[in-house]
């Protein structure tokens, strides 16, 4: 399947993704692709993003922040405000534990100077925060050579991190050393970027003609390993847009990354699946 180059933006720019606040949701996104409802729907002129975040390594994203969870930001679930065809995010900064640094920083000594052993408790969450700062580095540095190496080459690198990248050189040497291994090359169906659009795909096409599923049927997205599923008021699933392999566009990516977008809500939701 491809769409129009008018309708699609590999590795957009923050300020093409992003309402406002651009320094704190560059903190912790990565923008890989947008694209123009008008490639499915020639009556809906506008724009959603796939968006990752950086805090992916081990666990769920938000696992360690409950209390900061909301309807549709949850473990492995980010929703954002849609706002003129741009993201804002729709949640609390403090879902991102790393946001946390400074509170529980000064809780830590604060506990640790009085002899409250409750600071034990703290420490594992400090000892967490300081490995997600090494995490966050590294996938954006990962992202950022995988970014240039798609504007160098027009595609690409379909394969996951061996070890965080941090140029061109490195991705362009990983590359070949899987051609050497003898892998294939398998590129993403849709314009080199996407996996599926509105189960438009032929992989998806083949997956209902082989299991015999419907697309009905496989739009409650309950054969997934979805954590979650956004839903609207009335229980119905937001409706569908598409989705990506994510680890061909950080260090440490999800499996699959779906988008999920309703209009009437002007809300977008990713959701993050490991199989």
């Amino acid at each position: 399947m491809h769409i129009s180059e008018q309708y699609i933006r590999a590795f957009p720019e923050y300020e093409e993704v992003f309402a406002e606040d651009i320094e704190r949701h560059r903190r912790h996104f990565l923008p890989i692709c947008s694209i123009n409802l008008k490639c499915l729907f020639p009556e809906k002129d506008q724009w959603v993003h796939f968006v990752s975040v950086k805090e992916i390594y081990e666990g769920t994203v938000g696992q360690m922040t409950s209390a900061f969870h909301t309807e549709w930001t949850q473990e492995d679930s980010i929703a954002f405000d849609v706002v003129d065809g741009k993201y804002r995010f729709a949640g609390d900064w403090n879902y991102f534990l790393i946001e946390q640094e400074e509170q529980v920083n000064a809780e830590y000594e604060q506990l640790k100077a009085a002899g409250d052993k409750q600071y034990l408790k703290l420490k594992k969450v400090k000892n967490q925060i300081d490995s997600l700062k090494t995490v966050y580095e590294e996938n954006e540095q990962d992202y950022e050579a995988r970014k240039q190496f798609y504007k160098q080459e027009q595609k690409v690198h379909p394969y996951s991190s061996d070890e965080p990248m941090k140029s061109v050189q490195e991705v362009m040497e990983s590359w070949q050393s899987y051609q050497e291994k003898g892998w294939g090359i398998t590129y993403p169906e849709i314009n080199g970027l996407l996996e599926d659009l509105d189960l438009r795909s032929e992989q998806m096409q083949k997956i209902f003609q082989e299991r015999g599923d419907s697309e009905e049927e496989y739009r409650t997205f309950e054969s997934t390993n979805l954590l979650s599923v956004p839903h609207r008021p009335d229980g119905s699933v937001f409706p569908y847009i598409g989705a990506l392999t994510g680890y061909y566009f950080q260090a440490y990516g999800s499996d699959w990354m779906y988008l999920f977008y309703d209009e009437s809500l002007q809300t977008a939701v990713i959701c993050l699946e490991y199989t």
